[in-house]
């Protein structure tokens, strides 16, 4: 006998898990804003295709796969719900939401350096604060092999060094808008 599949309360969007609400004080439209991440399956690309299939307007936005973000960045929806079954992904973007300029801070001292990316990449990241799994998440997407997410089965970042000549790893408009 099958197992249900698991539920989640409906009227508190926060408290579906790996989700993270956005909101900004003012509702206006800004520019968009490309993803900061590379990820595997983005639609930036697709967005013209896409685009023809979204309404001009709507009330709440929920992104349920929000990946690197292309559909959200480039609506830039107030308020949003977006959510991923990667945790270490929505952490990225609630470090990103609550605290950018530690995430800037840490980026900044983050050195291209193979050395220092198998250290970080070995690192228990999932005990430190949301500010550090977003540097941590930013910077091996920036200069891993190709911006790949990929884990093994004990849920460690195995992707390798990447040779990029001069990655932008902390492209600080791209983060802070």
């Amino acid at each position: 006998m099958q197992r249900p599949p698991e539920t989640h309360p409906t009227s508190d969007a926060a408290s579906l898990r790996g989700s993270i609400i956005m909101t900004r004080a003012s509702s206006e439209r800004v520019d968009s804003i490309r993803p900061f991440l590379k990820w595997a399956g983005g639609k930036r690309q697709l967005l013209p295709h896409i685009l023809k299939h979204v309404p001009a307007t709507f009330g709440q936005y929920y992104e349920p796969f929000v990946g690197a973000g292309a559909l959200f960045f480039h609506t830039c929806p107030r308020p949003a719900v977006v959510a991923d079954n990667n945790e270490r992904l929505i952490r990225t973007y609630r470090g990103l939401r609550d605290h950018p300029q530690e995430v800037v801070r840490l980026l900044r001292k983050y050195p291209h350096d193979k050395s220092f990316f198998l250290e970080l990449r070995a690192s228990d990241i999932d005990n430190k604060n949301d500010a550090e799994v977003a540097a941590w998440l930013i910077y091996l997407n920036k200069t891993g092999y190709n911006g790949l997410y990929r884990v093994n089965s004990k849920n460690e970042f195995n992707v390798p060094f990447g040779r990029y000549k001069k990655p932008n790893i902390c492209d600080e408009p791209r983060l802070l808008a």
